[in-house]
């Protein structure tokens, strides 16, 4: 997390810390998932924690080897330390170690899957992850699950759910374990949808975008007197509450010129914070053509949806009720968009909404 987002978010980053220290589970989520896990991380600091990051799993084998390197981790080493020896932990620990090495059979190189018959992988992965987080409970460490949003319904993890369920069930005999999940605007459905493990269970921390007073005090305690207020104002507003955001147009603003670093302040006062907005699109330009197209494969309408919603212009002008709800629902769920309030929707990237509207005519 850049020096201006632990500014920004100090009051949220110390927020999460609290409810750590008290045993808490939270879903820390936001327009931006990768913000959520830095919050999320700067609140846990020096804490022994497992890390666990959902995308880069690709099936329910992929996940249940994810816990177990994660709950490995947490002991001080690689997933081989699950052979440590007895002297390296307590009795208690040993004990759960020995079951867990049992279940996953690593002796054998076998799967999960292999250890409770291969008809039925799905209780394999749920004994399995109840095993792992009962260790990490077991030494006092944080569970850390990056990409929550992708937990509840996804397809790839038909035994998602009962893996969600093994972990509540471990986190109320064990009320001293902290679980953190962390995700998008969608990730609120793992604590609110009734079908969901975790319904009306733990803290929800809903990141939403800095105020523009806070936004600017933020800034200026970072930049000091590098800025004017006025170029600090502008700044705030072209962020659009987008404290990491802010960063890249302060760092851009500031870039010494050729003629050398002393002309720091002169380049910031020639360039306004809309043309380093500009420029910050134009350059991550590749990128953004890319995710248009992520984008327009996700629905019909998303290429015009997205383009209203880049004008600031109501999305459901370009089709159908039905079909433009539709489009707005995938949008969500894979973080493009974000509720602004009801009936109302905007662009979770405000620099993908200026490199759209430099680029409207390719949406047409």
């Amino acid at each position: 997390m850049t020096d201006l987002a632990s500014v920004a978010r100090k009051s949220e980053i110390e927020r999460v810390a609290s409810l750590i220290a008290a045993g808490e589970l939270l879903l820390v989520h936001g327009p931006w998932p990768t913000e959520a896990a830095a919050v999320a991380r700067g609140a846990l600091g020096s804490r022994q924690v497992a890390h666990v990051r959902v995308a880069a799993c690709g099936d329910d084998a992929a996940l249940a080897r994810a816990f177990v390197s994660a709950a490995a981790e947490a002991l001080g080493g690689d997933a081989r330390l699950l052979a440590a020896s007895a002297d390296t932990l307590s009795p208690a620990q040993l004990r759960i170690v020995l079951r867990l090495r049992r279940e996953l059979a690593i002796d054998d190189d076998k799967s999960p899957a292999a250890t409770k018959g291969s008809n039925d992988p799905g209780a394999a992965l749920v004994a399995t992850t109840r095993s792992v987080v009962t260790l990490l409970g077991s030494v006092g460490a944080t569970l850390l699950v990056e990409g929550a949003d992708e937990l509840p319904a996804a397809k790839r993890f038909p035994d998602g759910g009962a893996v969600l369920w093994a972990i509540r069930s471990v986190a109320q005999q064990i009320p001293t374990l902290s679980i953190v999940f962390t995700g998008g605007p969608d990730a609120g459905e793992l604590v609110e949808d009734e079908r969901q493990a975790f319904l009306g269970w733990g803290r929800s921390i809903d990141l939403k975008r800095v105020a523009p007073e806070r936004l600017s005090e933020s800034i200026s305690q970072t930049v000091g007197d590098r800025l004017s207020h006025d170029a600090v104002a502008d700044v705030a507003a072209a962020a659009d509450g987008a404290p990491w955001l802010a960063q890249e147009l302060v760092d851009r603003m500031l870039a010494p010129s050729p003629a050398g670093p002393s002309q720091g302040q002169a380049l910031a006062s020639l360039r306004s914070a809309t043309q380093a907005l500009r420029e910050l699109a134009w350059s991550t330009g590749p990128e953004f053509a890319v995710l248009l197209r992520v984008v327009g494969e996700l629905h019909r309408s998303s290429h015009a949806v997205c383009s209203a919603l880049a004008w600031d212009d109501p999305p459901y002008g370009v089709g159908g009720p039905s079909d433009v709800n539709r489009a707005l629902r995938v949008l969500h769920r894979n973080a493009v968009v974000e509720r602004a309030g009801a009936r109302r929707w905007r662009l979770c990237d405000p620099l993908f909404a200026e490199w759209l509207r430099q680029n409207s005519a390719r949406l047409r």
